[in-house]
């Protein structure tokens, strides 16, 4: 997980990132090592990487210097989205398809 974390830095600056949710038990989650909680995915120039929480997703994005793209869950025109879909500490509600 930290190597994934660590090819992420090596992101060009200004590149795009993109924060997701891979939900548990899901293929995705599984590949990330997160397979039974579910993660936050942030891709950045193909490389895609666990978080387990928004506000670390957030932390890695801002010290990567990426903008979101336009399906980020940190995109301006997603904010108002997302945030019916998210428990007051970022986390997703369950049960609820984003």
């Amino acid at each position: 997980m930290e190597n994934q974390k660590s090819s992420l830095l090596a992101a060009t600056p200004r590149a795009e990132h993109v924060i997701g949710y891979a939900f548990p038990r899901s293929s995705q989650a599984t590949s990330l090592g997160h397979g039974s909680s579910g993660c936050f995915t942030i891709q950045v120039a193909g490389t895609l990487a666990p978080a387990e929480t928004y506000a670390e997703a957030k932390t890695i994005v801002v010290r990567l210097g990426t903008s979101p793209g336009r399906w980020s869950w940190d995109h301006p025109l997603n904010t108002s989205f997302f945030s019916h879909h998210m428990h007051s500490d970022g986390q997703p509600l369950t049960g609820v398809n984003v």
